[in-house]
């Protein structure tokens, strides 16, 4: 029978080699972010997208005050929601007078908080001695000690706001169609980043009745496409 690894190894390379191990560990686990997005949305009974195909964006009061549609930072987030309209057999206009609904935007970065955690983390003393060299779980081994560190988490909660209404003969907007609504909260502040994967989270269930909150889990591998995994609440929409 041949010997096993911890066997044969000396013990100060046994334990040398943890915290290796630790952060090769929590390298890999850190290669995909995850954004927890919690997607609110309600519509019309009898919704027909068909019976209203060109919709026109236009920025959501009181939220969006001074924005105008044409803004550059309004056109990005637009065009992401654009995204989920034109599949749905929709497509976009640019003057009010040719479109069958007004779909306003809201976006934002609010309610800052801060939280404090405790951070445990391994910490090897190599002085001490025990003796023969025998095999021992290195996490149980009296070598390492758990050291213990306060830190203050601050967290924003990153949303978008999509709301549609009918226009009318004289392009004033009348019925309102649906209203879908995503929101995060994270590390993040920086909206940019995080708005791709509210949308993407936001996908199934644009435009539709949610019937409640419906919580996402958004993936996001380096170098690979987003995957979103419905967690709880909600009913996916058609």
């Amino acid at each position: 029978m041949s010997p096993c690894f911890f066997c044969v190894v000396p013990r100060a390379l046994r334990l040398a080699v943890l915290p290796v191990l630790l952060l090769v560990c929590s390298a890999c686990s850190s290669l995909a972010r995850v954004y927890m997005v919690d997607v609110d949305s309600i519509a019309a009974r009898g919704l027909s997208f068909a019976a209203t195909p060109a919709y026109v964006f236009r920025p959501k009061e009181p939220d969006m005050a001074g924005v105008g549609a044409e803004d550059l930072r309004f056109r990005e987030a637009a065009d992401l929601v654009a995204s989920c309209l034109n599949s749905r057999g929709m497509h976009e206009v640019k003057d009010m007078r040719k479109a069958d609904v007004v779909v306003y935007l809201a976006y934002g970065v609010d309610d800052e908080r801060r939280e404090t955690r405790v951070v445990e983390s391994p910490e090897i003393d190599p002085f001490l001695y025990h003796g023969p060299l025998v095999f021992r779980d290195p996490f149980l081994d009296d070598r390492v000690r758990w050291r213990r560190e306060v830190t203050t988490v601050t967290t924003w909660r990153c949303w978008l706001d999509v709301s549609a209404y009918r226009l009318d003969g004289k392009g004033k907007p009348g019925e309102q169609l649906w209203s879908t609504r995503a929101q995060s909260r994270g590390r993040s502040h920086d909206l940019r980043a995080v708005l791709p994967w509210l949308v993407e989270a936001m996908r199934g269930d644009f435009a539709a009745d949610t019937h409640g909150v419906a919580s996402y889990e958004v993936r996001v591998d380096e170098g690979g496409p987003a995957e979103v995994i419905r967690r709880q609440g909600g009913r996916q929409g058609d």
